[in-house]
């Protein structure tokens, strides 16, 4: 009795140990069918933050690089049984080989939390090609391909089967893949596969392409893919910048090195529109518009407590719906506000902050502005320095104009709260 208790005991821990000792070897890429086989190292606790604005991030130490003895997660170099020593613990990359689709990691490695842990495998391709990388993972990841950071999704989330569609490129031969999964708790785990590549996936969830400036005018293209993948991608790109009076100020074409730098006049801070029209190598056409902003950004109080700088200035020869616009402002601002908003007549040499009702010569020329037409309904309203400037058409244009600005979102919020 004793014996034959001891004999399925000892079959039972030969067949768990047998689960991760099985060795590593590279995996033909074949579309569609789940990545099984991977080493995994873990579980490395963290800690919850204390504070609710960055637990929408990852868990605290999950960005921690815990492979610098093994290259670190951009160049990791690892075998079944190679060790990872941390502060408290030492661990140890074991192999494995999931049943199903999904790699469990809390039955594998823990059912604590927080944790997070790293999965790698490698696969073949027959030839350099664009793939898509479909996965779901519970809680957040991070993803290298051929020690390329290609993917980091930061919120919890239930293993929902390619939820993540991710275009990559790997290369003739062997490519390295490194998966790094958080535990926020309950369930926790995995799974991976490629699928072939469609364009339409560029722009299913988003635009292809951000754009991103600073207060020196320094604007760079950026993309969820790295421009490895976008030289696979796309044979051309032509990017158009204009700004808000749809002048062009910036063109030009680009057939590599898609996410490079440009540099914009950032005297002032002004708004601008990227339009980005791509050629990819299948010969598909996309475009997409993204709008912008360069220059520094400051902010003017228009009024508070009941007091205000500003005056609002009207032109002599003003049409009679733009001074019963500007009578309008004021009586509105001082519903908003209690503070009085004088009406004067517009006095190029003034020097104040103010309110300018219809379009003026000095408007046109500090914001190189062509008269509009006097049935013209169209308007726009922008700032030079801390004066606002409201213009259109005589007939109606003007009085629109000052009606959109007293409905502006943010002009809105501000009267909520009782200054601007």
């Amino acid at each position: 009795m004793g014996k034959s208790f001891f004999a399925v005991v000892f079959l039972a821990l030969a067949i768990k140990s047998t689960a991760f000792a099985t060795p590593l070897a590279p995996q033909p890429v074949v579309a569609g069918q789940w990545v099984k086989s991977w080493l995994l190292c873990g579980p490395i606790p963290l800690k919850f933050w204390n504070d609710p604005v960055k637990a929408w991030g990852h868990i605290q130490g999950f960005t921690d690089d815990y492979l610098n003895s093994l290259g670190g997660e951009a160049n990791l170099k690892v075998k079944d049984g190679a060790l990872v020593k941390l502060k408290k613990q030492t661990l140890k990359w074991a192999s494995y080989s999931t049943p199903d689709s999904i790699v469990d990691l809390r039955k594998i490695l823990s059912r604590e939390s927080p944790l997070c842990a790293y999965a790698y495998t490698e696969v073949i391709a027959n030839e350099d090609k664009v793939w898509t990388v479909a996965m779901g993972t519970n809680d957040g990841c991070r993803l290298w391909v051929n020690n390329l950071l290609v993917w980091d999704y930061k919120v919890k989330r239930p293993v929902l089967p390619d939820e993540d569609l991710i275009p990559i490129v790997l290369k003739k031969g062997i490519n390295k893949i490194l998966l790094k999964v958080e535990q926020h708790g309950n369930a926790w785990g995995y799974c991976f596969r490629f699928l072939p590549f469609k364009p339409s996936q560029l722009t299913a969830k988003a635009d292809l392409f951000t754009v991103t400036s600073n207060e020196k005018g320094e604007t760079r293209l950026g993309s969820s893919l790295s421009n490895l993948v976008l030289s696979q991608l796309i044979n051309n790109l032509k990017l158009t910048v204009v700004n808000d009076r749809e002048k062009t100020v910036l063109e030009e074409k680009r057939t590599t090195d898609y996410l490079k730098s440009f540099q914009l006049d950032a005297g002032a801070f002004k708004p601008f529109t990227a339009k980005i029209a791509y050629e990819l190598s299948s010969g598909e056409k996309f475009s997409q518009q993204t709008h912008f902003t360069v220059g520094k950004r400051v902010e003017y109080s228009l009024f508070s407590n009941g007091k205000t700088n500003y005056r609002i200035s009207v032109d002599p020869q003003a049409s009679e719906s733009e001074q019963w616009a500007a009578k309008e402002l004021q009586h509105w601002l001082k519903e908003i506000s209690k503070a009085t908003f004088d009406i004067q007549n517009f006095d190029p040499m003034y020097r104040g902050a103010q309110i300018v009702i219809g379009y003026n010569e000095t408007m046109a020329k500090q914001a190189n502005l062509a008269f509009p037409e006097e049935a013209d309904e169209t308007y726009r309203y922008c700032n030079i320095g801390e004066s606002i400037y409201i213009s259109g058409g005589k007939q109606r244009g003007t009085m629109y104009g000052v009606l959109s600005f007293l409905e502006n979102e943010s002009f809105r919020r501000s009267r909520d709260k009782g200054e601007k």
